[in-house]
């Protein structure tokens, strides 16, 4: 049987959590009545139910949040770890999914045109492939879609979590005041530092993943602008053009036409992320 206590501390390394392909009833109906906690050590809520898929997994647990929120976390958000069960944030199974999704479907387009050139070769028309290739740009699509989404979610997130922060900070304004003014035990008032402390650094800890994910979203996506725009500059010539003679060598103008005929205008190379 497992467990769904919060009495755990994550190490700052490699967390060795398992994805939880599959939930059992049994293993759900351990965790009733128990806390949940994030990928951050951080307690969400009470655990109070769970619902069931067709082929009798759990679907989802339901969780007490307090002040009547409720919500229900995804088994698929679930992760294993030294005998409880935690769960990943939202944000980051939506960045896990992107990230694969679109370096497949990348890859596969990149095969199809290696495999459309050689189409009489492997018994396929050109069309067939022509047609698989729009399929798979329209998946991209829509993952690009998703990529945007996710910015949003991503940075409402951090303004959440800086506004948390701010709570803490005037809580423990207070607390020093009351601290210095006799109305605080010494003992007290370190427990509550550390454990506002702590709960900042939690913060912190997520707002430092929030900011990478946000900043590879961005990088992919201006790789792919990038892209985009050179696929749809016109062809460049394939001769220079024959210098015009009437045209002084040592002029500028001139020296611009017949030198730089083949320069690229500093445009970065380089392969998009996304």
């Amino acid at each position: 049987m497992t467990g769904c206590g919060s009495d755990f501390h994550l190490p700052d390394n490699e967390r060795p959590a398992q994805s939880q392909a599959r939930m059992r009833p049994a293993e759900a109906a351990v965790c009733m009545g128990k806390p949940l906690s994030d990928l951050y050590g951080r307690t969400i809520g009470v655990v109070v139910g769970y619902s069931l898929k067709t082929n009798g997994d759990v679907e989802s647990l339901g969780v007490d949040q307090g002040s009547g929120r409720f919500a229900e976390v995804g088994a698929e958000r679930l992760v294993f770890y030294e005998r409880s069960y935690i769960a990943v944030p939202t944000w980051k199974t939506e960045m896990i999914r992107i990230t694969e999704e679109t370096t497949v479907l990348r890859n596969r387009l990149l095969a199809l045109q290696e495999l459309s050139k050689d189409a009489e070769e492997g018994g396929a028309s050109k069309a067939q492939y022509d047609q698989m290739g729009v399929q798979y740009r329209g998946r991209l699509v829509k993952i690009r879609e998703s990529r945007d989404r996710l910015l949003k979610e991503i940075d409402a997130r951090i303004e959440e979590l800086d506004h948390h922060d701010q709570s803490i900070s005037r809580f423990l304004v207070n607390i020093n005041m009351q601290y210095r003014s006799g109305e605080i035990t010494d003992q007290s008032y370190r427990a509550v530092s550390d454990q506002c402390g702590g709960l900042k650094a939690k913060n912190s800890k997520e707002r430092e993943e929030l900011a990478a994910a946000r900043a590879t979203l961005v990088q992919g996506a201006r790789f792919e602008a990038a892209e985009q725009e050179a696929r749809q500059e016109p062809p460049r010539p394939d001769r220079r053009p024959e210098r015009d003679e009437t045209t002084p060598r040592d002029s500028v103008l001139g020296f611009m036409k017949s030198d730089l005929g083949d320069w690229n205008g500093g445009r970065p190379g380089g392969q998009p992320l996304f």
